[in-house]
């Protein structure tokens, strides 16, 4: 069984091009293109790790964190984003 990747990116060409390339290298991927989508989904538990952007609409990547760590989601999470700063 492949692992299950959550990857929540609100890009139009980002998203789908880091789905079809994870699929290509053999992950089920989902993705979720807001943070309300994205906070949902990872809420499942479904995900091996997420690849978690920090500039999203409805619900901020930091604040999705959050959430997940104090619902205990201990999933594995990568910071994917284009933000110049720490």
């Amino acid at each position: 069984m492949s692992p299950n990747l959550l990857i929540i990116e609100d890009d139009p060409r980002l998203g789908p091009r880091l789905t079809r390339n994870l699929e290509l290298s053999g992950y089920e991927v989902m993705l979720a293109q807001n943070g309300r989508t994205g906070l949902q989904m990872a809420l499942l538990g479904m995900a091996d790790l997420i690849i978690l952007d920090l500039m999203l609409p409805l619900i901020d990547g930091l604040h999705i964190l959050k959430k997940l760590r104090q619902k205990t989601v201990n999933t594995p999470v990568i910071i994917l984003t284009a933000k110049g700063t720490e």
